[in-house]
């Protein structure tokens, strides 16, 4: 009885928690949910911080995508479709990375047209953006800001648009890596007197003719026929695109190669190879340190370092001439003059005779086959009695270890080699337009002076008197750049010789230029630019235009400039320099015209707005932008 009492009392106890225990569960499921309501807020929370820093990284690189497009248009020429000009300040990306950059010059909207401040503002969007409104990142704004200055691109040492003969000319460079080019755009140049060149002469369209002991350091590049003769050395190439070449005396030294689209006749020595597709004339003790190719038939005499190629016939008609490597000709080989010496193999397509003159003392140290027969030194009844002449003539070639290896004759089917491909023209930039525009150089720090037309002509007689006076004086301790404004006179003449030292850079605007001997210089030491300029008379046609009151200019006295100061000459018109004239810079003129003993060294100055080097055109041409200067977030894109 005592267990049943036990087992009742415990179920009734039972039956009275069950309320209790429901209380509890429920209880338990309702934090169970609190807590999964939290964690999914805090799981999606989380992942919305990470969608939004993903998509701040991908907008903020689009938007640096933007900057990166927007400057690499800033730099490309006004005619290239992705210039500035060409897309209207504003390149985008529909695609990803998605950018909108827009270009700003000084403030406003548009494309730089000088000098000034430039900023580039990009909105970069994200491909992938911000969840659950985390959306700050989905868009960035970043600005960047740049300095820029006038292109000044200088060009050549001397540019000459037309024809000229050099003379007694010499051109050598302040800067030892640079180049002193001499380019021609049209018709021939010459050199005839002890000159030297500290670069390259390149004829756009045109010959060159160069003798008496002229020395180039670079190369010689024309369309035309180029002539060589007397003492001229050449220490890079010469190539005539579209002519023949002539090196005309033993005295002569090529340190490079020759290329002919004609003849090419050497005497002297050449340092690589000659090619050339006419016909090739090695003279006496004429040598080439490479192979030689030619696109016709040759005649080599002399020495060649390397191979000997010819589409057409070869003869070798001169004792002691010697190949050190291999002969291989389209034609007829012949003659084979004694002594010649063949390193390689000899291998000539053409039908007729091969001769050889005193075969004793030839060496071919390859094998040797020809089209045709041979006839040269021989044995009777060598190797029989029944051979033929060919056949006696090859047994006494191999025989006497003239040949090393096999000796072949009347053979069909021999390599006909190709002639060289031509090489294409030489190009030398179009001719710049320029004209004189004061806002370009007052923008671009310049002060305006104008040089008084009571005295176009200073000489000592008037130049203490005051209109002159002042400009002089200003000309000369200006500490801003100035320029110049001389075309209200037909000629500036300075005749007052002395020097004149200036301190900041000075542009004299003119329509043409005369004077006395006279000294240009540095008065503070500083490396300042002179600028002597005559307007193109008319900007819309091609090529220098003397006119429009504009006229030659002719120093006749012995003009110097002196370092650290540098000028520049641009004239549409002849630029004459005489009396042993020592120029520092550049010189750039539809014509010159020299007398003797004048020089040049070169130094880049160029004129502000304009690239010499690119050529063609008129008006003002920004230069590079500065490197970056700042990068900023910003809360829009300032449209």
């Amino acid at each position: 009885m005592l267990l049943i009492r036990l087992r009742d009392r415990l179920q009734h106890r039972l039956r009275d928690d069950d309320g209790a225990a429901m209380a509890s569960v429920l209880a338990l499921m309702l934090v169970g949910a609190l807590i999964s309501t939290l964690i999914l807020s805090s799981v999606i929370g989380a992942f919305a911080q990470t969608t939004q820093t993903r998509a701040n990284v991908q907008s903020q690189a689009a938007a640096q995508a933007g900057i990166s497009v927007a400057v690499a248009g800033l730099q490309k020429a006004t005619g290239d479709p992705q210039s500035c000009q060409a897309v209207g300040g504003v390149y985008e990306s529909a695609s990803a990375p998605r950018y909108r950059a827009t270009v700003w010059y000084n403030g406003v909207r548009g494309c730089p047209t000088g000098a000034g401040a430039v900023k580039v503002i990009s909105s970069g969007w994200a491909s992938a953006p911000g969840i659950a409104g985390a959306s700050s990142g989905d868009v960035a704004y970043l600005e960047a800001t740049f300095a820029i200055g006038m292109s000044q691109a200088s060009g050549a040492a001397l540019y000459i648009y037309n024809s000229s003969n050099l003379n007694a000319f010499s051109v050598d460079v302040a800067d030892p890596t640079s180049a002193g080019n001499v380019m021609v755009e049209n018709g021939s140049i010459g050199c005839t007197s002890n000159s030297t060149i500290r670069g390259d002469i390149i004829v756009a369209n045109g010959a060159v003719n160069i003798t008496n002991t002229c020395h180039i350091t670079g190369s010689i590049r024309a369309t035309g026929n180029i002539k060589i003769t007397s003492n001229v050395t050449v220490d890079g190439d010469v190539i005539s695109s579209g002519g023949s070449i002539e090196l005309t005396n033993d005295t002569i030294v090529v340190g490079g190669g020759i290329y002919a689209n004609g003849f090419a006749t050497v005497h002297g020595r050449v340092g690589q190879n000659i090619e050339a597709t006419g016909v090739i004339t090695m003279v006496n003790t004429a040598s080439a340190a490479g192979s030689v190719w030619g696109g016709s038939s040759a005649s080599i005499s002399g020495s060649i370092g390397g191979d000997l190629t010819v589409v057409g016939a070869l003869s070798i008609p001169q004792s002691g001439t010697t190949i050190k490597g291999s002969v291989t000709a389209g034609g007829r080989l012949n003659p084979v003059a004694a002594n010649t010496k063949i390193d390689g193999s000899v291998s000539a397509a053409g039908t007729g005779e091969t001769k050889f003159n005193n075969s004793a003392n030839v060496k071919i140290l390859g094998n040797f086959a020809v089209g045709g027969t041979l006839d040269g030194a021989k044995e009777n009844n060598k190797p029989s009695s029944g051979a033929s002449d060919s056949d006696k003539v090859a047994w006494y070639l191999k025989d006497r270890t003239i040949v090393i290896g096999t000796v072949r004759h009347s053979i069909a089917g021999l390599t006909v080699p190709v002639g060289p491909t031509p090489r294409p023209a030489p190009t030398v930039p179009g001719w710049v337009d320029w004209k004189y525009t004061e806002s370009e150089w007052t923008a671009n720090g310049f002060t305006k002076l104008v040089w008084p037309t009571t005295h176009c002509s200073v000489g000592n007689w008037n130049k203490d008197e005051a209109a002159i006076a002042t400009v002089l004086n200003q000309i000369k301790n200006s500490t801003v750049p100035l320029v110049v404004d001389a075309t209200g006179c037909p000629s500036l003449s300075i005749q007052m010789g002395g020097t004149i030292n200036v301190r900041s850079d000075i542009a004299i605007i003119n329509k043409s230029f005369t004077g006395a001997d006279l000294t240009w210089g540095s008065a503070d030491g500083q490396p300042h630019k002179l600028y002597l300029l005559t307007s193109d008379g008319n900007t819309a046609l091609a090529g220098p235009q003397c006119t429009g009151g504009a006229a030659d200019s002719d120093p006749w006295g012995k003009w110097v400039v002196t370092g650290p100061l540098a000028a520049i000459v641009y004239t549409p018109c002849t630029f004459k320099l005489n009396a042993g004239t020592q120029w520092r810079g550049q010189l750039y003129a539809g014509n010159f015209a020299m007398s003797s003993s004048e020089s040049l060294v070169f130094v880049p100055v160029g004129i502000p707005g304009t690239s010499l080097s690119a050529g063609g055109g008129s008006g003002p041409q920004v230069g590079v932008l500065s490197p970056m200067e700042s990068l900023r977030n910003r809360s829009g894109n300032g449209e």
